[in-house]
C-alpha cells in the first residue's frame, strides 16, 4: 500500500471520530529516548497533527499523524588478525518514520486520561554511519519498510486548551527492519471544532 493511501486512510478517519462527538483537533510535538532495535537509545521527537473526539463522558477516540525522528547506536568491536590488536567502533543511526497511532483512551481520574491502541510506522528515510577513528563511512539502509505496534500514554488533562503527557509507542520487526521504540514528553494545543 502506498504511503499516500495510508495518509489518506488516516485523514478519512479522524474526520469519522468527530461526526457524533465532540471533536477537537491541533499540533502535538514530543521529544524523548528512541531505539532501534539493537543498541543504545538516543534522543528522539515526534511532530505532527492530532483529532480528538469525545464520545461519551470522558471515553473517546484519538487519532495522530506523526512525523517522528527516531536514532540508536551501537558499538562494535573489531581485531586485526595480523597484530591481534582490538580496535572499537560506533555506529549511528537515523530513522525518519510517518507514525499513525490511533488511540481509545479513558479517564483514570478527573485530571489523567489513559490511552493506548495500534500504531503503524512508515519508514521514510534509514541512514546508518559509522565512526571508526578518523573514517566517517554514511550509508542508506535497505530494506526497513512498514512495521504495525502498540502506542500508549497518558495525559494530564488542563482546563485550558494546552495538554501535557507521556508517550510510549514500538514497532515491531527485526533490528534495523522498522523496529523501534519511543518514550516522550508530550505538548499538544487542541481547538475545538
Amino acid at each position: 500500500m502506498k504511503k499516500t493511501h495510508i495518509i489518506l486512510a488516516a485523514m478519512l478517519m479522524f474526520s469519522i471520530t468527530g461526526l457524533k462527538a465532540q471533536f477537537k483537533y491541533g499540533p502535538r510535538m514530543s521529544i524523548g529516548s528512541s531505539n532501534l532495535g539493537e543498541g543504545n537509545s538516543l534522543i528522539g521527537g515526534q511532530l505532527g497533527l492530532i483529532s480528538n473526539g469525545e464520545l461519551k463522558d470522558r471515553f473517546g477516540v484519538q487519532g495522530e499523524v506523526l512525523f517522528s525522528v527516531k536514532t540508536g547506536y551501537k558499538n562494535f568491536e573489531s581485531t586485526n588478525p595480523v597484530s591481534g590488536s582490538t580496535a572499537t567502533y560506533r555506529t549511528f543511526y537515523t530513522f525518519t518514520y510517518i507514525d499513525i497511532p490511533l488511540y481509545g483512551y479513558f479517564p483514570l481520574c478527573d485530571h489523567l486520561t489513559c490511552l493506548i491502541g495500534p500504531q503503524i510506522g512508515i519508514v521514510n528515510k534509514a541512514k546508518s554511519r559509522t565512526t571508526y577513528g578518523n573514517v566517517d563511512v554514511k550509508e542508506d539502509i535497505i530494506g526497513a519498510k512498514a512495521k504495525a505496534g502498540i502506542a500508549a500514554g497518558i495525559d494530564i488533562n488542563l482546563k485550558s486548551s494546552y495538554k501535557f503527557g507521556l508517550r510510549f509507542s514500538t514497532n515491531g520487526g527485526d533490528a534495523l527492519g522498522g523496529k523501534s521504540t519511543f518514550v516522550g514528553l508530550s505538548l499538544a494545543y487542541l481547538l475545538k471544532w
